[in-house]
């Protein structure tokens, strides 16, 4: 899955949309989105916005409704409101490098 694919679902779940699982039963789907939450936190930008594993853990356990989305890194207003510089971001995340030059320059 390419970046764009990537926080493309990561939109999909932030406007309350399901994930397309095929054949999985609900307690599949919860545990999949649970999952999938969780990983958007913790490839936060800032190590501060990062959770701990205690709370990583704690958010696997509790109930998906509960969980709230990630802020998407991926996008200009993110950059710009945190000040993210582009040399930060493309020692953190070389492989995102083309996406977010994009949105700086």
């Amino acid at each position: 899955m390419g970046p764009g694919r990537f926080w493309a679902l990561h939109d999909r779940l932030d406007q309350g949309e399901d994930l397309e699982l095929g054949d999985v039963s609900d307690d599949e789907k919860a545990m999949v989105k649970k999952m999938v939450i969780t990983a958007f936190w913790c490839i936060q930008l800032l190590p501060s916005d990062r959770p701990s594993m205690s709370k990583v853990l704690k958010m696997l356990e509790s109930d998906v409704e509960l969980l709230e989305m990630a802020p998407n890194i991926n996008n200009s207003m993110f950059i710009k409101k945190h000040n993210i510089m582009f040399e930060y971001v493309s020692l953190l995340h070389p492989l995102m490098l083309y996406n977010i030059y994009f949105w700086i320059s």
